[in-house]
Order: structure tokens, then sequence, then C-alpha cells
């Protein structure tokens, strides 16, 4: 038994490790003509993650949201996130939630969301990923 728990170990030591390799941290996020052009992480986004992490982080606080207006959660501060999703693309939307100072110059409001030493960003690869992917669904509406 105790070759088969070392040998189990091993492989979850391997399977931590590709995890992380499939996370581009964020100081090593490129932004190149207001874009970043690949995903932060491999694993799928998710919009559903995406409305939750809107309507418990920072967005919320900021901007005015169509599908959230009877909550009473909204900000005035930045645009309506209604028409983001069709304004711009994925790979805008990412650089925009990375970075916003890259997109729209130093005198933005916004946060840079995936800025800073790795644990220290306000939002993760994943989060990023899932806010994008709500954005995008939003498009329907």
């Amino acid at each position: 038994m105790r070759g088969g728990t070392s040998v189990i170990a091993f492989v979850l030591s391997i399977a931590a490790a590709t995890v992380s390799a499939q996370e581009i941290l964020p100081g090593e996020v490129v932004i190149v003509d207001q874009r970043v052009s690949a995903p932060l992480t491999q694993n799928l986004p998710s919009g559903w993650r995406g409305v939750n992490l809107y309507m418990d982080g920072a967005c919320v606080a900021c901007h005015e949201n169509p599908e959230l207006s009877k909550t009473g959660l909204m900000g005035d501060l930045g645009p309506k996130v209604g028409m983001l999703g069709e304004k711009y693309d994925r790979e805008q939307l990412r650089a925009i939630l990375v970075d916003p100072s890259a997109v729209f110059g130093l005198e933005t409001a916004m946060p840079g969301f995936y800025v800073g030493e790795p644990g220290e960003t306000l939002m993760t690869a994943q989060e990023i990923e899932d806010v994008i992917a709500y954005l995008m669904e939003m498009r329907r509406y």
C-alpha cells in the first residue's frame, strides 16, 4: 500500500503542476493593440460564475446592468455593461479587465483586476475568463 500512496501523491503533484502551467500569470500577460489574445487559463469559462462574480465584486458598484435593474445593485460611474459584449470582442474585454489603463489610459477610474504579484490580484485568471463569458452571453438579450 505504501508504494501506491506514493504513486498517487506523485500523480497529483504532476496534475497540479500541469494546471498551474496552463495559467498565464499576471506579469506574463501581454497586451498588444489593446487586446490579450490568449485566454488566461485553459479551463472552460462559465457565464454563471461570471454573473455571480459581477454581483459580488467591484463591477456592480460602478456599472449599470439592465439584467439586474430590479436588484437595485447598480452604479453609474462606468458604461452600461449590457452592450459591452457587442462593442468589444473577448480579446479586448480581457485586456480591459486585466489592465484597463493599458486600454483607456492612466486617467481611467477602473482598477486593473489582474495586475500585481500572483496571489495579490483582484481576480484570478479563471474569474477574468468567467466575467468575459458572462459579458459575451449578454449579447443575446
